[in-house]
């Protein structure tokens, strides 16, 4: 998705302390140009969002998130979040830290 298209969603009536979190791949990493899904949302919506820096994966986890554990027909509680270090086993390790994005400050008149 394009950051133009996401500027030109209509702006929703964000509840005070609102935010965005972003659980999909790559969403908190910056193109050739400085932008991101997370930037634009942050920058249309008025809201902080939260982006993923890496590719998400679908886990289950005893310790709620933070560790990669591959999920089966009998996981019950699943996470969707950004895993390890990008590197060959990037599916496998801790969660990722997300980038987190506010939206621009309003200039006073």
């Amino acid at each position: 998705m394009l950051s133009s298209d996401i500027s030109a969603l209509p702006k929703l009536n964000w509840a005070t302390g609102g935010n965005v979190v972003c659980h999909g791949c790559n969403t908190g990493i910056y193109d050739e140009y400085g932008n991101s899904v997370a930037k634009s949302l942050a920058a249309g919506q008025g809201v902080p969002v939260q982006g993923q820096t890496g590719f998400s994966q679908f886990s289950e986890s005893a310790i709620r998130r933070t560790w990669f554990t591959r999920v089966d027909a009998k996981s019950q509680d699943v996470y969707l979040w950004s895993y390890g270090d990008g590197g060959p086993s990037w599916t496998f390790g801790m969660a990722r830290t997300p980038q987190t994005e506010l939206p621009p400050k309003e200039e006073k008149k």
